[in-house]
């Protein structure tokens, strides 16, 4: 693996289901595996149902075991952390955040917590140049507004302290060997469809390099054993890439396994690398 291909930020988006997670995961492990000092990235609310508890918890554990640190931006911490940071003062910050009107206002303001979560993000990466942060983010609709926040906030407040990190952001992101956008997908002709129109408008709007990725592809598969079920899954591949031929997209193949995680350590050392 050659180490000036590797970009400083990944974010991994697309439609829910199509395994952002498996994907961010097995890249993760695989950078881990060769090498590279890598954090993994994930944004959450305050408050968490009992099965995204569960899973966050799960998530530790796999990642402890393969000793990739996990960055969790839990949304309340990291504006009370960013407000500290700007007003040099734990207490100001604590009294900000539990404000209703400042809660109320986080809740109104689409984006708003994306611009928080990324600041902070580019915080850890400037003082950690050398390392390379992988962002489990939100669905592709989300993972648009994320980006489309960062710049609408810079054209509205014009200048000020909030306006100084979006231009900051901007900078960062807008150098094509700091970001790419890994861009998630699956076989299927409607999934691909949504993949096609978020992928148009991130090139036109932002022009940030993009990585089509079609998870669980049988293309590696040479026998598909009589299986009816096999033969139309291939079918229905083949029309979707289709599709995609103009983006020439990577394929992650679909691999049996006992558990989610023996999955991902499959994939990682499977043709991940193309992600770079």
């Amino acid at each position: 693996m050659s180490e000036t291909t590797l970009r400083k930020l990944y974010l991994f988006t697309g439609k829910g289901g199509v395994g952002k997670t498996s994907l961010s995961l097995s890249f993760a492990e695989y950078l881990k595996r060769n090498g590279s000092k890598v954090h993994y990235v994930t944004f959450n609310s305050s408050s968490l149902s009992q099965k995204k508890k569960q899973q966050l918890t799960e998530l530790k554990t796999y990642l402890n075991q393969v000793s990739i640190p996990l960055i969790d931006l839990e949304l309340e911490e990291t504006l009370q952390n960013y407000i500290s940071q700007k007003f040099n003062s734990t207490t100001i910050a604590q009294f900000i955040v539990k404000a209703p009107f400042f809660r109320s206002l986080i809740n109104v303001i689409p984006g708003f917590n994306y611009v928080i979560f990324m600041g902070q993000l580019v915080k850890f990466m400037e003082d950690n140049p050398d390392h390379i942060y992988i962002i489990d983010g939100p669905a592709s609709g989300h993972g648009l507004t994320l980006l489309n926040a960062i710049y609408k906030f810079r054209d509205i407040f014009g200048s000020g302290l909030l306006f100084q990190d979006c231009v900051r952001l901007i900078s960062f992101l807008e150098k094509p060997e700091n970001f790419k956008v890994i861009l998630a997908t699956l076989p299927q002709g409607l999934v691909v469809a949504e993949t096609l129109e978020t992928y148009k408008e991130v090139k036109d709007i932002y022009n940030f390099p993009i990585e089509v990725v079609v998870n669980q592809s049988i293309d590696h598969l040479k026998d598909l054993h009589n299986s009816e079920f096999l033969k139309k899954y291939r079918e229905r591949e083949t029309n979707s890439l289709e599709l995609l031929q103009d983006f020439s997209p990577m394929k992650t193949p679909l691999l049996p396994g006992e558990n989610f995680f023996e999955i991902i350590h499959k994939i990682s050392e499977s043709n991940i690398e193309g992600v770079i």
